[in-house]
């Protein structure tokens, strides 16, 4: 894949002076400026309660922004959670995991789970891997959607 150099291509995604203030507590996002672009990988490596996932849910149209500008020039977002709950009762495996996003499979079913470094895991119940293995199969799926490559929103 061929992308332009980070620091000249156009942002994937922008913000501008966003704000988010819950009523009588102190401010969960207070004047972010935050540019995502092409070939770069992004992570908010924050303490709790810093407001990561408001974030998000802002710069990806979850929620609407309080104040500030949000510009999105893809469609394609690859998110990975912090985590989510995964029970021996819903028996899945990493592979069956990816095939929930089949529509959006550009590459083998087993490739990501490799590129993340998670291959040995792929006939594994989600379950019985570790909160690692568990994180690296969340970014293989959010690969599968090919971030950054579909046109302007």
């Amino acid at each position: 894949m061929n992308l332009p150099a980070a620091s000249h291509a156009k942002p994937l995604i922008a913000a501008e002076n966003l704000h988010q203030s819950p009523m009588a507590a102190r401010p969960i996002l207070d004047g972010i400026n935050l540019a995502i672009r092409p070939g770069r990988d992004r992570h908010a490596d924050r303490p709790q309660r810093f407001g990561k996932t408001t974030l998000c849910g802002r710069c990806w149209d979850w929620r609407p922004a309080v104040s500030g500008r949000i510009v999105r020039n893809t469609s394609r977002i690859g998110y990975v959670p912090q985590s989510f709950a995964v029970t021996a009762a819903c028996p899945l495996t990493a592979l069956r995991f990816l095939r929930l996003s089949e529509r959006e499979m550009r590459s083998p079913r087993a490739r990501p789970l490799a590129r993340t470094g998670v291959g040995h895991a792929a006939e594994r119940q989600l379950s019985s891997l570790s909160g690692g293995e568990m994180a690296r199969v969340a970014l293989a799926r959010a690969l599968l959607r090919a971030p950054g490559t579909s046109g302007a929103r």
